[in-house]
């Protein structure tokens, strides 16, 4: 197996990974090619393909972030047709073995047998998941933010730790300018607010609401958007 370190859109195996990562991520999660570019420019940014050197193919690729204290997965994804035969576990072994710190990614929640298997697969290389709600913004316009399911490599992350990465990801990794990341006890607030009251009636003369608990973190995140981290 060889590895390639990609660090253009011009390379020549560019083709070849969009073509896995075009069938691999809905298009809201799919960087366009001059956003794509823009992540090259990045120092922290690393695309390492997996090559069959016997076969010249292009078998699978991560994509990640390296910043001081972990390390982030933005994409990763293997050939459907080298599905199953244990090169994604390769794949994250590698990685968490040649990062120092902890590895960060995300999954979609899970609500059916495929979501399942996946998270199943990330748990049996040593991923957890943690209890943040959590969404990532679209790559593309039109297309609203999605919530995700946030891992770590070997235990959960503390509520600073994933505020951190919150706000990488917002304005380093999205480019999406400030995020703002309040005390817990102010986000409890917000979401006591937006959450807590389901069915209840009139208290007083206030009129109480549920919001779900994605649109409240979405809610909030838009409506401090404003503010310095």
């Amino acid at each position: 197996m060889e590895i390639i370190r990609l660090t253009a859109t011009d390379h020549p195996r560019y083709t070849a990974f969009r073509n896995i990562y075009d069938i691999s991520f809905p298009i809201y999660e799919q960087r366009t090619v001059e956003q794509q570019q823009d992540a090259f420019s990045d120092s922290r940014y690393h695309l390492d393909c997996y090559i069959d050197p016997v076969n010249d193919l292009l078998l699978g690729f991560i994509a990640y972030w390296r910043f001081d204290s972990y390390t982030y997965v933005e994409h990763f994804a293997i050939h459907p047709n080298e599905r199953g035969k244990g090169l994604g576990g390769l794949i994250l072994k590698n990685l968490i073995e040649q990062e120092s710190g902890r590895v960060l990614l995300e999954i979609d929640p899970v609500t059916d047998k495929v979501s399942a298997a996946r998270l199943h697969f990330y748990q049996l290389h040593g991923f957890v998941e943690n209890p943040y709600l959590h969404t990532h913004p679209a790559y593309r316009k039109g297309y609203p933010d999605h919530s995700l399911v946030v891992l770590s490599s070997g235990e959960t992350i503390p509520d600073i730790e994933y505020k951190r990465f919150a706000s990488d990801l917002n304005r380093v990794i999205m480019k999406k300018g400030r995020f703002i990341t309040f005390p817990f006890s102010l986000y409890s607030f917000f979401l006591f607010f937006t959450q807590r009251f389901q069915g209840c009636e009139e208290c007083g003369t206030f009129t109480f609401f549920r919001l779900e608990p994605e649109l409240s973190v979405m809610l909030f995140n838009k409506v401090f958007a404003k503010h310095q981290t």
